[in-house]
This record gives C-alpha cells, sequence and structure tokens, in this order.
C-alpha cells in the first residue's frame, strides 16, 4: 500500500507541473458514517472530520487525496466496543463550475484502518474498498465555499465480508 500511495503522489507532483495553470482546493468538514453493521449484527453510526485537497489539471477534472475519521461506541452482544476509523482516500473528481452552485462527483480508492477496544482486547485492522460519492458546493464568498452536502457510498471488503456503507457531511471549501 505505502507503495501504491508514492506512485500517485509522484503522479500527481509530475502531472501538477506539467499542467501548469492548474488550481487547488482544500477541505475540511464533519460527517456521519453509517455502516450496515455485517461485522456485529446490527447496524451502527460513527461521526468525525473529513479533510483533503484536490488538484484540477483544468476547471472540470481533478486528483484528490482525502483523510477521513469516525468515532464512536458499538454494541456487539452485552459490550460497548469503542471504535475509531480512519479512511484515506485518493481518485478523480469532476466538478461542474457554475456562478454559485458547483456539483462534484468522484470515485476515490480507500484503505481503511479501524480500531475497536473492548477494555482488555484491542483489535485494528486494515481494510480495503473504494468510495463513490458526489456532493453540492455553494460558492459564498471570494475563494470560500460551503460544501452543502457530500454524500458517499462506502465499498468495504474485508475477511471474506462486503460491506455496504454510507457517509453524509458538509463543511468548507478553500480554491487556491
Amino acid at each position: 500500500m505505502k507503495n501504491l500511495i508514492f506512485v500517485c503522489i509522484c503522479a500527481l507532483s509530475i502531472l501538477s507541473v506539467q499542467a501548469g495553470d492548474g488550481s487547488w482546493e482544500l477541505q475540511g468538514g464533519y460527517g456521519v458514517f453509517r455502516a450496515d453493521g455485517k461485522d456485529v449484527g446490527q447496524p451502527y453510526q460513527l461521526h468525525g472530520w473529513d479533510t483533503g485537497a484536490t488538484y484540477f489539471f483544468n476547471p472540470t477534472v481533478g486528483f484528490t487525496t482525502r483523510v477521513s475519521s469516525g468515532y464512536g461506541e458499538v454494541r456487539y452482544r452485552d459490550e460497548i466496543i469503542d471504535t475509531s476509523a480512519y479512511a484515506f482516500l485518493v481518485g478523480p473528481t469532476f466538478k461542474l463550475r457554475r456562478e454559485k452552485l458547483e456539483p462534484f462527483a468522484h470515485a476515490l480508492f480507500a484503505t481503511y484502518l479501524v480500531r475497536a477496544d473492548r477494555g482488555s482486547y484491542t483489535a485494528t485492522g486494515l481494510e480495503f474498498g473504494t468510495a463513490l460519492g458526489a456532493g453540492l458546493d455553494y460558492k459564498a464568498w471570494g475563494r470560500f465555499s460551503l460544501r452543502a452536502v457530500q454524500f458517499d457510498y462506502l465499498l468495504v471488503r474485508a475477511e471474506g465480508v462486503t460491506a455496504h456503507n454510507f457517509k453524509i457531511g458538509a463543511g468548507i471549501v478553500v480554491a487556491f
């Protein structure tokens, strides 16, 4: 996985030098992650932050790197499990530029790091998946936009089980 991240960073650096006239967007916000709960037998929610950067090669096509988190308590049988999850995502983003409203869509490849703590026992897992999503930015003032909504469908495959999860969020976007 480290090699894949290194290759993606190198490719982005090379493409950004060749493009020359591209632009950047930095994004940060809050999100709610809804898991289907196949791993614990019932659905659950995690709340957390989301941050990322997108380099646009032209006004429409960009490459996104994003880090996302989720924290919460998950009930498993008669126990409460403190859970934290982190997603490291990369992939293409497409944005339709308009005067005030800018819809976007992305297809990101992800590595998920999940930590579950049951008091005397702590487990950590590394999972792989994708995030297919879309959203709407509202250009508020100059370089600043409000990410009115971002919705992601997260497909995660771990230990032979496929999970169909969702995340919804909102935040702030700054363009450079």
